[in-house]
């Protein structure tokens, strides 16, 4: 059977080259060699401080709204590495 990129044996045709199939590691199980930066349990139970204040009312008598100032804060630099 010949390969879906050749046209005959050993002739390559032009289009994209698939690479082989990769096989698992049939050695040793994985092993980490250092400690997370922040425990699983601190992980778990990030902390969120979320503000809502300083109301602006903006617009015209038909197209009104009030506009507030949002402050959050996220606890933790465990959550996005920097």
């Amino acid at each position: 059977m010949l390969d879906p990129d050749t046209e005959e044996e050993g002739e390559r045709t032009a289009g994209p080259r698939v690479p082989p199939p990769v096989q698992p590691n049939q050695g040793a199980p994985l092993r980490r060699d250092t400690q997370p930066s922040v425990s699983i349990e601190q992980a778990a139970k990030p902390s969120f401080d979320i503000s809502v204040g300083d109301p602006h009312k903006v617009g015209d008598l038909t197209s009104s709204h009030i506009v507030y100032l949002v402050k959050t804060k996220v606890g933790g630099s465990h959550l996005w590495p920097a």
